[in-house]
């Protein structure tokens, strides 16, 4: 091991016992350590090793709440209101699988924190789920309540194409049956996590495209962590457009704008984006074709610049929901902010 790798490892080690004693009041087990060595080693930003450890039983133990929380973005007599339209009264547990309050599923393979919730059946997404925050929810399910006899979903940064299958089962709740769903993926692992929740949920493959590679600026090539462990660890990594030196091994993978991914479709329901701060460059270089094709979209964010740039991007679009993310300092994200859009040129 080279001088680089062990101070590498020195830093690594550090940040990982700095957050056990900040965020969980303790010292770092062996195996816990060991455990986020790797996942730092392998490229998982910081923001998702910190979201790990805030969602993780033991904080919330350690760090009770009062009362129910409110969702952020909207009244909770609003997402109420807007669930009751969606519930599965009759919803099932499935074993290998949580349920959510639709009926839909999550497979419990697909993240490693799942493993424990076999059979978990949730209620409303109030203030969030394993899949998202109420906010995200609601723009998903309005852009269900727009649509006009088909619905169309694009998921860019789809990780298993949980926004896909909420998509596809609100639809068929409201009684359309001419669905499209389309997810861009970087991952080659999570192609396969892809293919098989959409078969959880019976989407024909007819209506489905899955894209691997990540959107960008521009059409061609861009660059992708090379991941070492398992797909149902990383999630949160970044796409590079640039060629940058990494710490990490990158690989070649292709990149499609937004014009191309839309090029199929006259119209498109709702664009849920996801891409880890590439959104603003993304819709900044997409802006015309979205303003001519897409009627809404839940685009989470990833800093307060892009947050910022967004607003111009959109501006002569309504907005109809947003949340800030949430940062230890400026530069240290621990869970992503949110902006619904809706394009009034294409919904009343």
């Amino acid at each position: 091991m080279g001088l680089g790798s062990v101070l590498n490892l020195i830093k690594y080690r550090n940040v990982v016992d700095e957050l056990y004693r900040g965020l969980l009041g303790r010292e770092a087990d062996a195996d816990g350590r060991a455990h986020h060595l790797n996942l730092l080693r392998s490229g998982v930003p910081l923001s998702q090793l910190i979201s790990g450890l805030v969602s993780s039983d033991e904080f919330r133990q350690k760090n009770p709440k009062s009362g129910e929380e409110e969702p952020e973005g909207c009244s909770k007599a609003e997402a109420i209101a807007m669930f009751a339209k969606f519930e599965d009264p009759d919803r099932k547990p499935r074993e290998g699988f949580t349920t959510n309050f639709m009926g839909g599923v999550v497979a419990v393979n697909v993240i490693d924190m799942l493993g424990g919730r076999s059979g978990f059946v949730e209620g409303y997404p109030i203030p969030a789920n394993i899949q998202g925050r109420t906010i995200e929810w609601m723009g998903t399910l309005q852009s269900v309540l727009d649509a006009r006899g088909s619905y169309s979903i694009v998921e860019l940064g789809a990780g298993w194409a949980p926004w896909c299958a909420a998509g596809y089962v609100a639809a068929k709740k409201m009684g359309i049956t001419d669905i499209s769903v389309v997810a861009v993926e970087g991952d080659k692992g999570k192609i396969a996590f892809i293919r098989d929740n959409f078969a959880a949920h019976g989407i024909d493959e007819k209506a489905t495209t899955i894209t691997y590679g990540v959107v960008g600026p521009f059409d061609g090539f861009a660059e992708f962590p090379d991941l070492s462990v398992d797909p149902n660890i990383n999630y949160g990594l970044a796409a590079d457009f640039n060629a940058a030196k990494k710490d990490v091994k990158m690989l070649k993978v292709p990149a499609f704008s937004l014009k191309t991914i839309l090029a199929p479709f006259d119209r498109v329901d709702l664009i849920h984006c996801d891409v880890q701060g590439a959104e603003a460059d993304v819709f900044e270089a997409g802006r015309d074709v979205a303003l001519a094709k897409v009627k809404r979209v839940v685009i989470g964010t990833h800093s307060l610049d892009i947050e910022r740039r967004l607003i111009g991007i959109f501006k002569g679009w309504v907005c109809e929901g947003m949340t800030s993310g949430e940062y230890i300092v400026p530069s240290i994200l621990t869970r992503d902010g949110c902006q619904i859009w809706r394009n009034p040129n294409l919904t009343s």
